[in-house]
């Protein structure tokens, strides 16, 4: 006579598999729909952030096509632009033999203070020396 524990046995194995396979079914159902949500919440906060500075972009046209009603603007930049430069060029003097004179001098000074931090260029260094 057959054992009934020799039935029960291959059903009981196919009961477990049916079982961890239904667990992991479970486990990958859950996974997916909390990648699907975080994905969910991720796409939603990328379309708050496009409709914030697509707000932005519409008051920053609307202020733009405020100050095209003045078409004399360009004409006022442009002279108030000349008027600097011309009051640049106007107040500039030649320079003196004074301001020469300084200009060799603080040359001179550098060159030394150069060459005393071993900063100065190999070129210099070798023009020197053959002097």
């Amino acid at each position: 006579m057959i054992e009934l524990s020799a039935i029960f046995t291959p059903v009981r194995l196919w009961r477990s598999v049916f079982e961890v396979s239904l667990e992991f079914e479970v486990v990958a159902l859950l996974l997916f729909l909390g990648f699907a949500g975080g994905c969910g919440l991720f796409f939603n906060s990328v379309l708050q952030r496009i409709s914030a500075i697509e707000k932005k972009i519409e008051e920053s046209s609307g202020k733009i096509s405020n100050l095209g009603h003045n078409p004399n603007m360009l004409e006022e930049l442009k002279d108030a632009m000349h008027d600097i430069v011309s009051d640049t060029l106007e107040n500039m003097q030649p320079p003196t033999a004074f301001d020469h004179l300084a200009g060799g001098v603080m040359q001179l000074i550098q060159m030394k203070l150069m060459k005393g931090m071993d900063m100065m260029p190999p070129q210099i260094l070798e023009n020197e020396s053959s002097v």
